[in-house]
């Protein structure tokens, strides 16, 4: 068991829910293994008021770095000294940097998401992408599909998000995003063709993990078997989005290895060190094992 010493740095998670989370023990192994005396561990927070004044609080103790997670990630921006240029054009941080008591925040979601997909589907350019959800995750995720060479890139929310983000998207990509608003006839039929047009569905809604476990982004019956389907989830390891694509016929990736990549991106960032990807993997193995998967 690892046990705290006053010299031990912090690493917390910021978010709402993490009962979910693999992260505290992949972080945890991977600083074992490297014999590093950091401990990484989750904050829930349910009250969004409350933030600053969590904020405030963990300023003053040991940390050596933080992570964030829904609902947070686009919310944190204003509390940091300072912002790496790609999370400042992401308009996202998953992760903070604490150097001499300054916190300056970084993305490593989206490059978690490219590495992954590149591994199992080999070049993104040219290809089309729906992602289902606007939020800190789609913007991270999006993003980098941009700087990847994306095609095109549809985005479809509750909520006017789907359109802020495709705007911001073009900004620096012109012409390449387009955002739906979800939840009307006009909408989800426009979200229909935008399937039947793309070769990846991404789900970056939360939807398919607690508390939505039986959710998914999109009728089965308009998933074909061509389609590519990655969903940013990893617990559960099946999400209905990807039962249902995987009863279809598609390929389907959850977010494992996207959890697995920007987390070593992280541990780089706090740490200064790299080789954490082996204890990740390792113990991402012990898990899927003690799960029967």
């Amino acid at each position: 068991m690892k046990l705290i010493s006053a010299n031990t740095k912090l690493v917390g998670l910021i978010g709402m829910p993490l009962g979910q989370t693999f992260s505290p023990r992949l972080h945890n192994e991977a600083y074992l293994g490297l014999g590093l005396d950091y401990f990484y561990f989750p904050i829930e927070l349910a009250d969004f008021s409350a933030l600053p004044k969590l904020l405030a609080g963990l300023r003053l103790m040991n940390f050596g770095g933080m992570a964030v997670t829904k609902p947070y990630k686009v919310e944190i921006l204003k509390h940091l000294d300072d912002i790496d240029e790609n999370a400042k054009m992401i308009g996202s941080v998953n992760t903070i940097q604490i150097i001499a008591g300054k916190w300056k925040g970084y993305n490593t979601d989206g490059i978690g998401a490219v590495t992954s997909l590149r591994q199992e589907i080999g070049e993104l350019a040219g290809r089309k992408y729906l992602s289902f959800g606007s939020g800190g995750c789609a913007r991270a995720v999006c993003f980098e599909l941009a700087k990847a060479g994306a095609a095109k890139i549809v985005l479809t929310d509750i909520h006017e998000g789907s359109h802020e983000l495709s705007g911001e998207i073009n900004r620096f990509f012109p012409g390449l995003a387009k955002g739906i608003i979800a939840g009307n006839p006009a909408g989800d039929a426009a979200i229909e063709a935008a399937v039947k047009d793309s070769d990846v569905l991404i789900n970056n809604s939360g939807l398919g993990m607690q508390p939505h476990l039986d959710e998914t982004p999109l009728p089965k019956n308009w998933i074909q078997s061509r389609h590519i389907c990655f969903d940013a989830i990893y617990n559960p390891l099946q999400t209905r989005f990807l039962a249902d694509a995987a009863a279809q016929g598609c390929q389907t990736i959850n977010g494992l290895d996207m959890c697995k990549y920007q987390g070593t991106a992280q541990v780089e960032l706090w740490t200064g060190r790299t080789g954490s990807e082996k204890f990740m993997h390792e113990t991402l193995a012990a898990i899927m094992k003690e799960k029967g998967a």
